[in-house]
């Protein structure tokens, strides 16, 4: 029976390891790139986890050990010192509470003592490995929606990932119910069987939620990365159109300029409006670096050439060092979004504004444009960029990034602010 419960606790523990890996990985990152590392770390953190439950008999004492092993654990992965001790601290009380929570519950179903219990492997098996599987199923639920980088699935997917192993012990407590009361060998092993293989069970189902993550994890990034290339390509192509106006305008400078010469003397105004036909050409052929990307200045160029090929003057401001931090492909779908709408909502020979900076390490984007000044224009003008052109799309990005996006008017100006 002690060996029995041995293999139990190193079951237990072992499933420990991977609570303690997916929550510190999920907010942190892996010290080391080689998968192995972290396997065989968790095999020999379950059996000298199993070596204390065992042969520690002193309760203060084996979780004083239970603490430091667990931390030395941790130093497998990057975390900040304060950010570490939290989610040590954090952890450790969770894998207490549960396990004490599953050990209540079974205790008084089978209406029996906590030292019965824990003799009781019947009984000893949901309190010690149920807990845990419980507790990794709601761990994976929480750190897919809480870590920003990895790709959302659908609420029914993580729902089974928590009850499947609520149901697994449910259905374990009432097998032992009926058989362990009996005390038939035979039926005992058969339903230590029976719970190994519904324990196999839930860690394929926990494995394949994994493969399904990483899988939309590439899809997504496929995804991205044909668009990025989309900006890449129309970035090239506009710098190498305005290449062509440029050499274009250059060549025919020298001639324009004695052309202007001559009319100065004889006719003024035409001068004049031959010079501001070579300063349209120079400034067309010009393609502005705001950001120092190349996706991003691409997108602003491109938005700002449509602003004013109707009379719309655009003013931009960009404090920026590094996009890094950053999907480049989120940051293009907010700025074009935000642009789409000021460009609509905005009168000819009126002025967009857009500040973009970095502040303290995080990304502040800011829109104004002006709006109507009637009494009831300026309602109606914040509903119509509220509902529709792509702001919903914005807020599902910077509900990602666990930012903020405000909009609201003021004097005469719409005004959105997003910080990411």
């Amino acid at each position: 029976m002690t060996i029995m419960k041995a293999i139990i606790i190193c079951i237990s523990s072992v499933l420990q390891a991977i609570i303690i890996d997916e929550i510190f990985k999920s907010f942190g990152e892996r010290r080391y790139n080689k998968r192995w590392i972290y396997i065989v770390s968790g095999l020999l953190y379950a059996v000298i986890n199993t070596l204390f439950n065992v042969y520690i008999p002193w309760q203060a004492v084996f979780v004083l050990s239970g603490v430091i092993l667990m931390a030395i654990f941790t130093l497998l992965y990057k975390v900040y010192f304060w950010k570490r001790i939290f989610l040590l601290a954090l952890t450790f009380i969770l894998l207490t509470a549960f396990e004490i929570l599953i050990g209540l519950l079974v205790s008084a179903f089978f209406k029996s003592s906590v030292e019965q219990t824990l003799n009781n492997i019947g009984m000893f098996v949901p309190m010690s490995i149920g807990s845990k599987l419980i507790l990794l199923g709601l761990v994976k639920a929480l750190t897919h929606f809480t870590n920003k980088k990895k790709a959302k699935l659908q609420w029914q997917t993580l729902l089974m990932l928590v009850m499947l192993p609520l149901f697994s012990i449910i259905v374990f407590i009432v097998l032992s119910y009926f058989i362990f009361s009996d005390n038939d060998m035979t039926s005992i092993i058969l339903v230590i069987v029976s719970t190994l293989m519904l324990l196999i069970s839930n860690i394929v189902v926990f494995f394949v939620f994994d493969f399904i993550e990483k899988q939309k994890e590439k899809e997504i990034e496929i995804s991205n990365q044909a668009v990025q290339l989309e900006l890449e390509k129309q970035y090239y192509f506009d710098l190498t159109q305005k290449y062509v106006v440029s050499n274009k305008t250059y060549h025919d400078l020298k001639h324009k300029l004695y052309a202007i010469d001559n009319l100065i003397d004889s006719d003024i105004n035409s001068a004049k409006n031959e010079i501001k036909k070579v300063c349209n050409l120079v400034e067309s052929a010009n393609c502005i670096k705001y950001t120092g990307n190349d996706s991003v200045d691409s997108l602003l160029n491109a938005k700002i050439n449509v602003a004013k090929e109707k009379n719309i003057a655009v003013k931009v401001t960009s404090w920026l060092s590094d996009f890094s931090e950053y999907n480049i492909i989120d940051i293009c779908v907010i700025l074009g979004n935000i642009f789409d709408n000021s460009i609509k909502a905005t009168n000819v020979n009126q002025t967009i504004e857009l500040d973009i900076k970095q502040l303290e390490g995080h990304l502040s984007i800011t829109m104004y444009n002006p709006v109507g000044e009637t009494k009831n224009e300026p309602r109606q003008e914040m509903d119509k960029l509220i509902h529709g052109y792509g702001l919903k799309s914005v807020q599902e990005i910077v509900q990602n990034y666990n930012g903020y996006c405000r909009y609201g008017i003021a004097d005469n100006r719409f005004v959105i602010n997003i910080l990411l």
